[in-house]
């Protein structure tokens, strides 16, 4: 009561900080399931949300961090909280997110879901999407959704090392494989839109999934058109890179697709002579 009565009061400089940077709403959203009527309080008398403390954070990432209901960070958007502010470190409030939950399912996105097509391809300092966050963090059950409602581009590249979520697919453990094949499989039959975008070392998914020794996924790719020529900076093929690593099935599988295509180019050359 004692605190609700001073904030009621006209004088009260309501944007004032403390040495950290820190406004009273920010104090409040570290304890907000005591008061949601201090909060209405504070935002009735303009209390300024986008005010941003000494890291750079701004009200929408204390609310976030501290776990507030979907009705508080609503209020906070409602009010005019800014969803593509970046902290000092160039990241957004849903790179926060991804990287404070364990799992998919702990995603706050309730409050944040109308916004969430332009907040999910918003980039950090380095160029990176919250997904390519999600992905080197394991989170593939996001990944999974977001290709059920293609509303994701799988082979945008990271400015920074030039990796796509297709990379980060076929290269990370923190996953089940079962998980993985399904993501991938979804993938392959979308549409015509290719397999093998290189990084900036040039290296293709096939060439991550043949160095991770993701027997399963890399025959997966080899099936559905990865390309075969294509060189990393050490102007490895994959076949190259499989006999490099002694990856004996991969080896076995990239040479009957290679039969295979022989094979067809053949058959497409003579039916062509016997068209003339």
């Amino acid at each position: 009561m004692a605190v609700q009565t001073m904030l009621s009061h006209s004088p009260l400089d309501i944007n004032a900080i403390d040495l950290l940077g820190e406004s009273y709403l920010m104090v409040l959203l570290g304890n907000i399931r005591n008061s949601l009527t201090l909060l209405e309080l504070l935002l009735d008398r303009g209390v300024d949300v986008n005010h941003r403390d000494g890291s750079g954070e701004t009200a929408i990432f204390y609310a976030v961090r501290h776990q507030c209901s979907d009705d508080v960070i609503s209020k906070l958007i409602d009010c005019g909280a800014d969803l593509s502010a970046q902290d000092h470190n160039g990241e957004g409030v849903v790179h926060m997110i991804v990287r404070g939950v364990k799992t998919v399912q702990d995603l706050p996105v309730g409050p944040f879901l109308r916004h969430m097509p332009s907040l999910i391809n918003s980039q950090d300092a380095r160029g990176r999407t919250p997904l390519h966050v999600a992905l080197s963090l394991g989170l593939f059950d996001e990944m999974n959704d977001r290709l059920d409602q293609r509303m994701i581009d799988m082979l945008e590249p990271s400015p920074d090392d030039g990796n796509t979520a297709l990379h980060w697919l076929v290269k990370s453990t923190l996953h089940r494989p079962i998980l993985t094949q399904s993501i991938l499989r979804k993938f392959l039959v979308i549409g015509d839109v290719g397999c093998s975008p290189q990084n900036l070392i040039r290296n293709t998914p096939l060439h991550v999934a043949i160095a991770a020794d993701h027997v399963t996924l890399a025959r997966m790719l080899i099936q559905n058109g990865a390309v075969l020529t294509a060189r990393d900076d050490l102007e490895r093929t994959p076949l190259d890179l499989a006999k490099d690593l002694s990856r004996t099935q991969i080896i076995a599988d990239i040479e009957a697709q290679l039969i295979e295509g022989d094979s067809k180019s053949a058959n497409q050359n003579e039916e062509m002579k016997a068209s003339i």
